[in-house]
């Protein structure tokens, strides 16, 4: 894991603010803890510890890297296609879609 994901994977993990580069974390008002990539959410902790996750369109491995900050793995990429394997099978991550991982690690794509 890059330095730079390790630090915000901190943030994210504590509810803290941290800014470098092209990363940022912030926590608003409501607890809930938001991590930017060039200005883009690509993923948010609710606080109820749901999170969030876009790759926002992007199918480069910087976005996989840093959601890695939110603890999404994103485990497998075949061209420009990227694949999780949540619960033993192989869910195909379409890269503008929004989805959510609860507290069972369920994936469910939000509309």
């Amino acid at each position: 894991m890059r330095n730079i994901t390790q630090h915000a994977k901190v943030a994210f993990e504590n509810n803290c603010t941290f800014k470098c580069s092209n990363t940022k974390v912030i926590t608003d008002e409501n607890n809930t803890v938001r991590l930017f990539l060039h200005n883009n959410e690509i993923a948010k902790k609710l606080p109820s510890g749901e999170i969030h996750f876009s790759m926002c369109g992007w199918d480069s491995t910087t976005t996989k890297e840093r959601l890695k900050a939110a603890s999404v793995k994103i485990v497998q990429r075949k061209g420009t296609q990227f694949y999780m394997h949540p619960e033993g099978d192989l869910l195909e991550i379409d890269t503008s879609a929004k989805y959510s991982i609860d507290e069972n690690d369920f994936i469910n794509e939000v509309k």
